[in-house]
């Protein structure tokens, strides 16, 4: 993996992107973002390039501190670094407008109207009139009383008929993408060495690298990790 190269801030320009929606989007989530948070700085860096294939970091600070980071990929640094940005916005909670959303969407086509008829169909002379129809007196039922309801108490339901009828809710998932990627952020802002980082892994966790933490063990340790000074 090269060394990271650090990209243009939003704060700066607009490097251009794929397509006119996508440089709409961009647009509107900046703008908002300033609207929100005049005094943040959001920054991109280059940390991976592969073949024309690049993964840049985009990092937002407010008042000095890490708020919110998000990584993107793509064929090109420019776009690799937008996607980047609207991650870390997004996940900021800032997202596109309605209308730049609606500006995106291809116009619709008109429909063609069809045109009414000449004259409109005059019944044949020759046939007959339709019978007249005579609605019929509604039958009435005779009101009857409603059984009295039974004093058996229920059947208790078995555990093995409840689980069926209610089966467990699924617990949402999360990206575990951006749980790293944030501890990432946080390792080089304490200047950790790898080895300070896998040494308290293994006294912690008793495990040697992040990917082998559990969902539960690897937010604890990012939560940690936010918790230390400069």
């Amino acid at each position: 993996m090269k060394g990271s190269q650090p990209l243009c801030s939003l704060s700066t320009q607009f490097p251009p992107v794929a397509s006119s929606s996508d440089r709409q989007t961009i647009r509107s989530l900046w703008s908002q973002f300033r609207s929100l948070y005049p005094h943040a700085s959001l920054t991109a860096e280059l940390i991976h390039n592969h073949e024309n294939y690049y993964i840049v970091m985009s990092v937002i600070h407010i008042d000095g501190v890490v708020a919110s980071s998000g990584m993107g990929a793509g064929e090109s640094p420019e776009i690799a670094e937008d996607n980047a940005r609207t991650r870390a916005l997004e996940i900021l909670g800032i997202y596109p407008s309605l209308s730049t959303l609606e500006s995106g969407l291809p116009p619709s086509t008109d429909i063609k109207k069809i045109p009414p008829l000449s004259s409109p169909l005059l019944p044949n002379s020759s046939q007959a009139p339709p019978e007249p129809v005579f609605q019929s007196e509604p039958h009435r039922v005779p009101n009857k009383p409603l059984p009295a309801q039974s004093k058996t108490t229920p059947k208790p339901v078995q555990s093995g008929e409840s689980s069926e009828l209610n089966p467990p809710e699924l617990l949402p998932s999360f990206d575990l993408s951006d749980v790293i990627a944030q501890t990432d952020v946080e390792i080089r802002r304490l200047n950790w060495t790898v080895r300070q980082g896998q040494e308290h892994l293994q006294n912690f966790y008793h495990k040697k690298s992040r990917q082998q933490l559990t969902d539960d063990e690897l937010l604890d340790f990012l939560e940690y990790l936010q918790s230390l000074p400069y």
